[in-house]
């Protein structure tokens, strides 16, 4: 064998070995609404799952310790229940478990689904781990389709865990600290705990904008109503509502308002 086809050899052994954890990284991308159609098709050829037929999402969304009232660590989560919840889902044909970037248990299944499912997972968490659980299941017909079932299943075990709704914490979160200019999406998410991807998502939904968007409009809108202090300089006024220079802040400030902050305070605005 040439040294060629032993290095091609060698790279194929390899990438099978990690097969499982590609495809836990691929369905945890896909969720996120991160591939497109055109990539999510090459690969689900790869990870097997191009020819699924009956497909369910389940997601598994854990409270807190029982006893020790704080949330069960991210790094151990999966493991964890993909031990304790193992024979529960070899009932089914094909069944593969991933982690979203929230701390929630995923798992797509292929094969009708018993209506006891959502029940033995809750239990056997409860019993083998001592950690509570919500869990919501619904039909995919594609993997297309699962970043909306993903965020459909979000809303229902928020709604079970009586969890203020995502948009408002996020916000409320934004109003408090849209003054600081290295806000950005990662950590409004993190704060709301939810991933990112979602996040935008839902803002533009309930908001009809996402997140850059709603940020730049509550600074400008707060930045309106400084133009009422006229010892204010237009640099102190961008500072003040977290842009790092009086350039982005008027380039922003147009894109809204149409016109730049000088032209505004010239034009009588800020009154």
């Amino acid at each position: 064998r040439s040294s060629r086809d032993r290095h091609y050899a060698w790279a194929t052994s390899q990438l099978e070995k990690r097969r499982d954890t590609l495809r836990e990284t691929f369905l945890r991308e896909v969720a996120g609404g991160y591939i497109d159609e055109e990539a999510m098709a090459e690969s689900a050829e790869f990870f097997g799952l191009a020819h699924l037929k009956d497909i369910s999402l389940m997601i598994i969304s854990p409270e807190l310790f029982s006893c020790e009232q704080r949330p069960l660590p991210d790094y151990s989560l999966r493991y964890a229940l993909e031990g304790a919840l193992g024979d529960v889902l070899d009932a089914y044909e094909q069944a593969y478990m991933f982690a979203d970037d929230s701390g929630n248990v995923l798992a797509l299944i292929d094969g009708p689904v018993s209506d006891s499912l959502a029940e033995q997972v809750m239990k056997v968490a409860k019993t083998g781990l001592a950690v509570a659980v919500n869990t919501a299941i619904d039909r995919v017909n594609s993997l297309a389709e699962i970043p909306a079932v993903y965020d459909r299943l979000l809303e229902k075990t928020r709604d079970k865990a009586g969890n203020p709704d995502a948009v408002e914490k996020a916000r409320a979160y934004i109003y408090n600290n849209f003054t600081r200019q290295d806000l950005g999406l990662d950590e409004v998410a993190s704060h709301v705990k939810v991933n990112p991807a979602y996040l935008s998502r839902v803002m533009k939904r309930s908001l009809g904008v996402g997140f850059s968007r709603f940020l730049t409009l509550t600074r400008i809108e707060h930045a309106v109503r400084l133009m009422n202090n006229k010892n204010l300089l237009l640099r102190d006024i961008a500072e003040r509502v977290g842009y790092s220079s009086p350039f982005y802040f008027s380039t922003a400030f147009k894109k809204v308002l149409g016109v730049s902050p000088a032209e505004y305070r010239n034009e009588g605005g800020g009154r």
